[in-house]
């Protein structure tokens, strides 16, 4: 017995035959526009059929603007004369156009940053802003560390304004010298305590005095020769002259003699006040260990302790060596040696030094 045929079967027919028609329906209404496209769309100045001489003026036309737009592309002289920044434009460049928003809408001003005046980050140039890509939609890129070397853009822009050379505010390794990220924050002082114990003739017994055992030290010593402790301060002074004077005792009408001698401390540079002392036989005098105490950004809550005229290096740097050559309540003064010249380093208290 045959199968009865599907209900599912005769619809499908019925929506195939619709498809089709509405296709050939579409097909018919696009060749007919098709057709009809070149009548409605007719270019300017575009002469009639038969027309040979204007056929040929507007095809003249046409290669003298073609001409033109290739010297455009090419950058020729006609073009070119256009200047910006300091530098010729070429064809389709684009200029940078910022708003500034003042107190009021009068106030806003567009700032065309290829252009040195105005300045939208004062005193940064508009031109050094976007050579080095920086973020100068923000009013405080200036304090900005966008390669986290301790220096802002602004400082990496002055430095290099100041050093006569030009630091990358992008590239972590381009920065100016460390040095001038030290803060000069206060000074320390360490005593260190030398007693002249007795002498004769030219022979005198110095002894130092100190609350570390290893830094106690006694010893005899012999004018015009060096002296000082075995495993400290070895040959650190010299006795340079010695005389007798005799002193009045106080409350007595008696004098007793003593012996003054001229020590010269090596460690303490020309000029030091206590490069030169006398001290009196029986008598001790301080000669301070004083340290400088800087603040230095990349050991953050580390202070940096330096002694005088103790040399150093920077930490995490290879040099150069620097030594703390004078200290007072207002300022620190560095030395330091960079291609065979000494140079002076001042930084003043709470404050950077400057180049």
């Amino acid at each position: 017995m045959p199968d009865k045929p599907s209900p599912h079967k005769k619809t499908d027919r019925i929506i195939a035959g619709v498809a089709i028609a509405v296709g050939g329906g579409l097909a018919v209404y696009a060749i007919l526009q098709a057709t009809g496209f070149a009548d409605q769309f007719v270019p300017p100045n575009d002469p009639g059929p038969g027309d040979t001489v204007a056929q040929l003026e507007a095809l003249e036309g046409a290669a003298a603007e073609t001409r033109a737009l290739i010297g455009f592309t090419r950058g020729d002289e006609a073009w070119t004369r256009h200047e910006a920044a300091g530098r010729r434009r070429g064809f389709l460049v684009s200029t940078n156009l910022v708003l500034r928003r003042g107190a009021t809408p009068d106030d806003d001003v567009v700032i065309d940053l290829d252009k040195e005046e105005p300045m939208l980050r004062p005193p940064i140039p508009n031109e050094w802003l976007v050579r080095h890509n920086l973020q100068y939609e923000y009013a405080n890129v200036g304090e900005l560390d966008p390669d986290r070397d301790f220096f802002s853009n602004l400082e990496e822009y002055e430095f290099g304004l100041a050093l006569g050379t030009e630091f990358d505010p992008q590239d972590p390794a381009s920065h100016p010298p460390r040095h001038f990220l030290l803060t000069f924050t206060g000074t320390e002082e360490e005593p260190y305590r030398l007693q002249y114990s007795s002498g004769q003739g030219n022979e005198f017994f110095f002894r130092r005095e100190a609350q570390e055992r290893a830094d106690r030290w006694s010893t005899l010593a012999i004018l015009g020769e060096t002296f000082g402790g075995r495993n400290v301060d070895m040959d650190r002074f010299l006795v340079e002259e010695a005389r007798v004077e005799e002193r009045e005792i106080e409350g007595m009408t008696i004098t007793e003699t003593k012996g003054v001698v001229t020590v010269i401390d090596s460690t303490r540079p020309e000029g030091h006040p206590l490069r030169r002392f006398e001290v009196t036989e029986g008598e001790t005098i301080d000669l301070p260990v004083i340290q400088a105490v800087f603040d230095y950004p990349p050991t953050p809550g580390r202070p940096l302790i330096v002694n005088e005229l103790q040399p150093f290096t920077l930490p995490g740097t290879d040099g150069p060596r620097y030594t703390l050559t004078a200290v007072d309540g207002n300022s620190a003064t560095l030395e330091y040696a960079e291609n065979g010249e000494i140079h002076q380093l001042v930084i003043p208290i709470a404050g950077r030094a400057q180049p």
